[in-house]
């Protein structure tokens, strides 16, 4: 549930420019937390939501949401309803509700261009090193996994690099790897144990949920479900993944 500071009911957004000049926040962070701000009071999203409108994925949404929280925009609780039953209540500040720390004194940029952040740079060069090695060890362990062997072993592992990027950690895609090892090994899905089939932007959210509630219950053997159990599981499990923002 998001909860705004303040209701207006006309149909522009005006908003405090704190946060749009925050330089601890991301285009990302600014831009989803100005889309949270121009909803209605007691909107009831979640992050499957906000991923169908714009081009971010679910993990970066999860990721983007982190940021905003972590930077004091937004709050996390559990209150109960009128029916005793307890909700998670997210409330989105207008302004940062904590202090900022350590923010660094604005710098004019020369005329001429725009100061480019070295230490951001390498950040980012960091991070792409970081998700391409990930990715390495991931493939190397679905192969390892399936046995596969010489010219049978899976020599890229797109899409999971975009993944990677948008906050899926190893230990989950470690997890669904395993999870539909254990639920099409042996039959004719089997060959859809692959990259593009585990880590699409479309499906591996959904697996990933179905995934966490399969470790939850102690790693069942699961039984093959037909197209049509799965779809309902997936969308069960991933709406609850999800939960409120």
């Amino acid at each position: 549930m998001i909860i705004r500071v303040q209701k207006r009911d006309h149909p522009f957004v005006i908003i405090d420019k704190s946060a749009l000049e925050d330089r601890r926040l991301s285009f990302r962070a600014k831009g989803l937390h100005a889309y949270l701000l121009s909803r209605p009071d007691n909107w009831v999203p979640n992050r499957e939501h906000l991923a169908t409108v714009s081009t971010e994925g679910i993990f970066a949404v999860r990721t983007v949401l982190k940021e905003l929280e972590d930077a004091g925009y937004i709050t996390r609780e559990k209150e109960r309803d009128q029916h005793g039953h307890f909700e998670h209540v997210t409330t989105v500040y207008e302004t940062c509700k904590s202090p900022l720390v350590d923010d660094p004194p604005a710098v004019d940029p020369p005329v001429d261009g725009i100061i480019i952040n070295k230490e951001r740079k390498i950040r980012k060069k960091k991070e792409k090193t970081i998700v391409s090695q990930t990715s390495e060890k991931l493939l190397v362990y679905l192969n390892d996994i399936l046995n596969r062997e010489g010219v049978e072993r899976f020599r890229s592992a797109t899409p999971l690099p975009a993944r990677l990027h948008e906050g899926l950690t190893e230990q989950d895609a470690k997890l669904i790897v395993e999870y539909k090892h254990a639920e099409w090994s042996g039959t004719d899905y089997e060959k859809y144990i692959r990259p593009s089939t585990l880590f699409g932007v479309e499906k591996c959210p959904m697996y990933l949920a179905l995934a966490k509630k399969w470790n939850a219950q102690g790693r069942p053997v699961l039984r093959k479900k037909t197209p049509a159990e799965q779809l309902q599981e997936g969308m069960e499990a991933a709406q609850a993944y999800a939960g409120g923002v």
